[in-house]
């Protein structure tokens, strides 16, 4: 009895399937990051303000995605005056902390000098300029922020004999005066012209 030829089927390349990622409404569901929040509730601001009187910048919140952006923690500065005065004491609050910092910062020790390969320390000059960098960063925020603390006085207070304290505009204002009264005429005379008259002999 003759064998049965078999005939062989070319097999072609498989087909893969992909599943699909699971339906929401009848749309395929997308990691999407949280919409940052635009309009202003007294919760989210007690939240942002308290960050901030902790330490934390202004910027460094608006990084936060559950914060609002720049722009709009701005709109809320002008747009609600109790939150605007709330944000500028805040913002004197974050900058105190960071004056309380520079004593840390500066008895901190532990990055001066670095281990070498071969044994032995050596004194760390780049962790020491960051370290001086960090110091002078805040005392500069804290003579403009607490300019009335820190800062540097340009003005002298006036007071007189019976401890009344001068206003600075009143005072210019009769400086200003003071100088138009003894200020020398182009012709050189301090004194008005006066027609001349004969003396008397």
């Amino acid at each position: 009895m003759p064998a049965r030829k078999v005939k062989r089927l070319k097999r072609g390349p498989t087909k893969v399937t992909r599943k699909k990622p699971p339906k929401s409404d009848g749309k395929p569901v997308q990691d999407t990051p949280p919409k940052r929040p635009t309009q202003y509730t007294p919760q989210l601001g007690e939240r942002l303000l308290e960050r901030m009187a902790n330490g934390v910048t202004a910027t460094e919140i608006c990084r936060d995605p559950t914060m609002p952006t720049w722009g709009v923690l701005k709109r809320w500065e002008r747009d609600y005056p109790d939150f605007g005065r709330r944000y500028e004491t805040a913002r004197r609050q974050c900058c105190e902390y960071m004056t309380d910092e520079i004593i840390t910062i500066a008895d901190n020790a532990a990055n001066d000098y670095i281990q070498r390969s071969t044994g032995g320390l050596v004194f760390n000059r780049e962790g020491f300029e960051r370290s001086r960098l960090r110091i002078d960063s805040r005392k500069w925020t804290a003579s403009k922020v607490l300019r009335h603390v820190y800062g540097d006085k340009s003005e002298v207070d006036l007071r007189t004999p019976d401890g009344l304290n001068v206003k600075v505009e009143e005072r210019n204002a009769l400086i200003d005066a003071l100088c138009k009264l003894v200020q020398p005429k182009v012709d050189g005379k301090t004194k008005p012209d006066v027609e001349d008259e004969p003396r008397e002999r």
